[in-house]
């Protein structure tokens, strides 16, 4: 009998190890996510920045090729 306990503690001990490797992965895994979210996040705040920037500088060349046209008129009238 006492061999058959033994069988089992070793079992139930091997379980536990696995279930605390499984716990453990999915720890991993979830810091990753989280590091990847972040990322994500950061990425999206730098283009929506790019993209203002980038209408900014349409604007001003805009405004600069408008104040051009008003001079060209004024010298030419």
């Amino acid at each position: 009998m006492g061999e058959s306990s033994g069988i089992l503690g070793a079992v139930e001990t091997a379980e536990q190890a696995d279930r605390a490797e499984q716990e453990a992965s999915f720890a991993h895994l979830v810091k990753l996510r989280k590091a990847v979210l972040v990322e994500v996040t950061f990425a999206r705040a730098a283009t929506g920045q790019a993209a203002v920037t980038a209408r900014a500088a349409t604007y001003r060349l805009n405004r600069f090729e408008l104040d051009m046209d008003v001079m060209r008129a004024a010298k030419a009238g």
